[in-house]
C-alpha cells in the first residue's frame, strides 16, 4: 500500500557513450537522467531533461546542479580517475569542489589525482589544502610524505 516505485532504467543519449561527447554527456550517461516521479520521455518529463540550465551539452562547470549532488559528482571523479583518465576526473573534481567549497576529502582527491598523473607539485599543494581543512587525515598525510619523498 502505497510503495513508492522504482527509479525508470537509466537512459543514454545517442552519442554520449563514455568513450564519445564532451564530459557532460559522460556525467548524463553516468548519472542517467534526473527522476521526478514520471517516466523519461513523456510529456511530463521531456526526452532530455537537463541536468542543469545549459542543458545536457553544457560544460561540467556550468551545470546548475545542487549540492546534494556533490557526492554523485565525486564519485563519477572516482570512477574516471580510476580509468586513468585524469584530466577530466580533475575536471569533476573541481565541480565537487563548487558545490562543497571546504571539502577535505574532495581536495585529497584531487593531489591524489595529480599525484598518480605524476604532477607533484601540485599534488603537493591540495594535499596542503587537506589538511588546512582537516589536520588530522592519515591519508592524505600519508601520501603528502610520498609526494614530497617523490619530489
Amino acid at each position: 500500500a502505497g510503495a513508492t516505485p522504482p527509479p525508470p532504467p537509466m537512459r543514454v543519449r545517442p552519442g554520449t557513450a563514455p568513450e564519445s561527447g564532451p564530459a557532460s554527456g559522460r556525467l548524463a550517461s553516468g548519472i542517467a537522467q534526473l527522476w521526478d516521479g514520471t517516466t523519461p520521455g513523456t510529456a511530463a518529463t521531456p526526452a532530455a531533461t537537463p541536468l542543469g540550465a545549459g542543458g545536457w551539452d553544457s560544460a561540467p562547470g556550468r551545470l546548475n546542479i545542487g549540492a546534494a549532488w556533490e557526492p554523485t559528482i565525486s564519485n563519477l571523479a572516482h570512477c574516471l580517475r580510476k580509468l586513468r583518465r585524469y584530466d577530466e576526473a580533475l575536471e569533476w573534481y573541481t565541480v565537487a569542489l563548487a558545490k562543497r567549497p571546504k571539502c577535505a576529502s574532495t581536495f585529497a582527491a584531487i593531489g591524489f589525482t595529480h599525484h598518480l598523473a605524476g604532477r607533484l607539485h601540485a599534488a603537493v599543494e591540495h594535499y596542503h589544502k587537506c589538511l588546512a581543512v582537516r589536520p588530522d587525515d592519515a591519508f592524505t598525510n600519508d601520501m603528502l610524505v610520498h609526494a614530497l619523498r617523490d619530489e
